[in-house]
């Protein structure tokens, strides 16, 4: 083989070999199913019809690539994926989880950073008729006053929706 075939054959095969179209990476190339995202860029950094989860609602696959999907199971999710009962795609922890996610109880690749419901509600004494009671507190009706201790907490609100509309209670993605 000469010098000029062998170059030729070499940087076909770097070609070949550089494509992400089903690998990991966060570049501008697609990447698979369950690859790490960052849910804040403003560019497309998954492609392939797949978005990056911001986990506005459920944190099941924040900071991943994924795509809706109906039903459970691994019907139009691609190789090593599967469909959950939530409608995301997401990756199968084997034959691995890519880099930057972790496998979890569910046998699902997951980032190792999960958003979640923080803060600190208020005391009752700040709050009106409506907040009151959805924080737990009591409300008097004849001295318009609200008492005792929130018995609601901001720790294990989910979805987010349900988080940020308590007083004091913040959606933290990172």
């Amino acid at each position: 083989m000469n010098d000029l075939a062998r170059v030729v054959l070499v940087g076909f095969a770097l070609v070949a070999c550089s494509s992400t179209e089903t690998g990991g990476g966060t570049g501008t190339a697609a990447a698979g199913v369950g690859s790490v995202c960052d849910p804040k860029a403003t560019a497309d950094t998954c492609g392939g019809g797949l978005k990056c989860d911001n986990g506005a609602d459920l944190p099941l696959s924040y900071g991943q690539c994924t795509k809706a999907c109906a039903g459970d199971g691994a019907a139009g999710c691609g190789d090593d994926a599967f469909c959950i009962p939530g409608g995301l795609c997401v990756h199968k922890c084997t034959p691995s989880c890519p880099s930057g996610t972790k496998c979890n109880f569910a046998n699902y690749c997951e980032r190792t950073v999960i958003p979640h419901c923080a803060g600190v509600i208020p005391a009752c004494s700040t709050f009106g008729v409506d907040e009151c009671t959805l924080v737990g507190c009591s409300y008097n009706v004849s001295k318009s006053t609200c008492s005792g201790t929130p018995t609601r907490l901001c720790e294990g609100q989910s979805p987010r929706s349900n988080c940020t509309r308590l007083p004091g209670c913040s959606w933290v993605l990172e």
